[in-house]
């Protein structure tokens, strides 16, 4: 028996013990035949192009599809009638490739977990939440300078440089708290104080705001920004793999992103 798209579906779904409103097919027919599947952080140009290039049919991307925001000015049109979002309908309406949105599923069941042991954190030992969203997590490592730490992340991150707390680069520190992806950033400043409350003294962020690093300055945490996309890809190759195995007739690929780079002066 052939899959069907909504195969793939069934099976992210189970991969977290609760269910949320926003994983769901955004895109396509969720009987067609799933002949391969493209997993991205975002689904941008780059990766709806790969998804036409490699003959794929289904797209799972871990942020929303189209861009979003809050519709309160009558003065301003509603997202949906953004023209960037437009363009991207048409994309789908054209090409017949679905989109699927997996976000929290993929923040239960693997993205901080793979993101803890790419950077080499023995298991948490403090693992809170709700119905298997783990959302407090707090690793114990041997106890190191906050420079050394911070730039042993840079090198196992691969990247150019990170953003961190100008707190003394001596300080001696051992307990981290996850903040992966957007859990740093201000909005989710709830799970930043459950971290407080649980003797954290660095937080190893993806995305941090101004409005969060002044409750960083205050709280007395200390914080390393990785980046939103940075701490969360590993996750995503992670489930690529996964998807191979569980559907062999089905080609899985992950796509990494390649956007212009801003350029500083």
């Amino acid at each position: 028996m052939r899959l069907k798209i909504r195969d793939l579906m069934q099976w992210l779904a189970s991969l977290a013990e609760d269910r949320y409103p926003e994983d769901r097919l955004y895109e396509g027919d969720a009987d067609a035949e799933l002949q391969g599947i493209l997993f991205c952080w975002f689904a941008n140009a780059g990766a709806r192009q790969m998804t036409l290039e490699r003959g794929l049919n289904v797209i799972v991307t871990h942020e929303s599809p189209y861009f979003e925001g809050y519709h309160v000015d009558p003065g301003c049109p509603p997202p949906s009638e953004w023209k960037v979002n437009m363009q991207i309908r048409q994309f789908y309406s054209s090409s017949k490739v679905a989109c699927i949105r997996c976000h929290r599923t993929l923040d239960a069941c693997c993205i901080p977990r793979v993101f803890g042991e790419y950077l080499g954190f023995p298991p948490p030992v403090i693992h809170e939440g709700h119905k298997g969203y783990e959302f407090t997590l707090v690793h114990d490592l041997p106890a190191r300078k906050f420079g050394e730490l911070a730039r042993d992340l840079k090198e196992r991150m691969g990247l150019p440089f990170v953003r961190t707390s100008s707190g003394h680069a001596k300080q001696v520190v051992s307990r981290v708290g996850m903040g992966w992806g957007g859990v740093s950033l201000s909005a989710n400043l709830q799970y930043m104080e459950r971290l407080r409350q649980h003797g954290v003294q660095v937080v190893i962020g993806g995305e941090v705001d101004e409005y969060a690093i002044e409750y960083f300055r205050e709280s007395g945490m200390e914080w390393i920004e990785l980046g939103h996309y940075a701490s969360e890809i590993m996750g995503l190759e992670r489930i690529t793999r996964d998807a191979g195995v569980r559907f062999p007739a089905a080609t899985a690929v992950c796509y990494r992103n390649s956007s212009r780079m801003e350029c500083i002066f």
